[in-house]
């Protein structure tokens, strides 16, 4: 027999950080399980098994819930068997898996709301149903006794959700499984979702498909898991089919390495990814940048991402002064050039970061005013980070630039 497994669709997910592009990220949370469902359909598979987590909750609008249903009813040649997970457990009368419509399923259709077997083509699926958020026992425990009760000439397929207990890599509280879980009960195959990443274990007995749908980046997900059991006792086969409708991929560009023209962007972009329209793209910008150049950043920024599906824009440049721009400043504009001194000083005092520009001559802010400064002002200087003084001195290069080049007094 084969079949496919997955788990970690959470639809419904929010992706508050993107902000308005939230709403395609969540889309595709969808769109992935319809491309799943197709991809059982050509594989020609005897089911799909979706290990927790089909939701992102059980708190989501029930337009989505009935969407997500009709493309289940809507592929009827496709039994399925869903396992509530840790974020949709079957933890009362208010979750899904007792709303309409999944009260009431289609006859291919199976949610496991009990222990009781679930036959499954020539197997029979043994499922631990997740009934909380967080628990420190081990959810594959149940499935000992539940496979004693099954012939041994059927294929036994375990299905529950939880940590995999690697010391050192997941909460007490996290539902830990035993990574010899799969053989310890005695199973063909344990299907298992909660972490993202594809991985197997207990000599390839014990699977996790990982997302099929990544939600962070390089993340090694979006995939999904098509497990071949010959008969009982037999290794399975397991293989990944890609099926996600984003990549998630990061960039880094190096400032300091590299001369911002008006196409360095949009070359270390179009390097990396092949296939923009399908990219949820971090940028992640380090290095020195002057004001002149802080300008004009956006604009290259915008140009070299506009084919991009979803953008996330991690700027970790640095502001700094050329000479001729901070010899002017000095001449022209000493109060202002005092005021960044200052600042730069009190990054030094707070967080240990090298000055990027010289005194030059100007009066050094010393500790003792740096704290008396704080303690006036009630700033807990604990609180303070380097991202804030760099804030401050890209405004203050900001009006440098603008002085220097007739923008209006500072």
């Amino acid at each position: 027999m084969k079949f496919i497994h997955t788990a970690d669709i959470q639809i419904g997910a929010r992706f508050t950080r993107f902000d308005e592009r939230a709403d395609i990220l969540r889309a595709a949370r969808l769109n992935t399980l319809k491309r799943i469902l197709e991809i059982a359909r050509e594989k020609d598979v005897d089911g799909l098994l979706i290990a927790g987590d089909m939701f992102e909750s059980n708190q989501i609008a029930t337009a989505l819930i009935d969407e997500a249903f009709a493309a289940l009813a809507a592929c009827p040649e496709v039994p399925v068997v869903i396992l509530p997970g840790n974020h949709d457990p079957l933890d009362g009368p208010g979750c899904i898996w007792m709303r309409k419509p999944f009260v009431n399923p289609p006859a291919h259709v199976t949610v496991c709301v009990s222990r009781n077997p679930v036959p499954f083509a020539d197997a029979m699926v043994l499922p631990v149903p997740i009934t909380q958020k967080v628990s420190a026992k081990d959810p594959s425990l149940p499935l000992v006794e539940m496979a004693e009760s099954i012939p041994a000439d059927k294929i036994k397929i375990g299905m529950t959700h939880g940590a995999l207990a690697i010391e050192g890599k997941h909460q007490p509280s996290d539902q830990p499984i035993a990574l010899n879980a799969a053989t310890r009960a005695g199973l063909d195959y344990l299907a298992v979702g909660h972490w993202h990443k594809p991985q197997a274990h207990d000599g390839g007995r014990l699977a996790m498909s990982g997302t099929p749908e990544p939600d962070d980046f390089d993340q090694d997900s979006g995939s999904v898991a098509l497990v071949e059991l010959s008969a009982p006792g037999e290794q399975p086969a397991i293989s990944h089919i890609d099926c996600a409708t984003y990549r998630w991929r990061s960039v880094t560009v190096d400032l300091l390495q590299r001369e911002l023209t008006r196409n360095t962007i949009k070359e270390a972009v179009s390097g990396k990814d092949a296939e923009p329209d399908s990219t949820v793209l971090r940028l992640e910008l380090v290095g020195p940048v002057s004001p002149e150049q802080r300008e004009t950043l956006s604009a290259a920024i915008a140009r070299a991402t506009e084919d991009c599906a979803v953008v996330l824009v991690d700027d970790r440049t640095s502001t700094v002064l050329s000479d001729p721009l901070w010899k002017a400043c000095l001449q022209e504009h000493p109060l202002l050039a005092q005021v960044l001194v200052d600042v730069e000083r009190s990054r030094l005092f707070n967080t240990g970061a090298r000055p990027m520009i010289e005194s030059a001559g100007l009066d050094d802010l010393t500790l003792d005013q740096f704290q008396s400064l704080c303690a006036a002002l009630k700033i807990d200087t604990d609180q303070l980070r380097d991202g804030a003084f760099e804030a401050m001195m890209a405004l203050l290069a900001v009006e440098v630039g603008k002085a220097m080049t007739g923008g209006g007094a500072p």
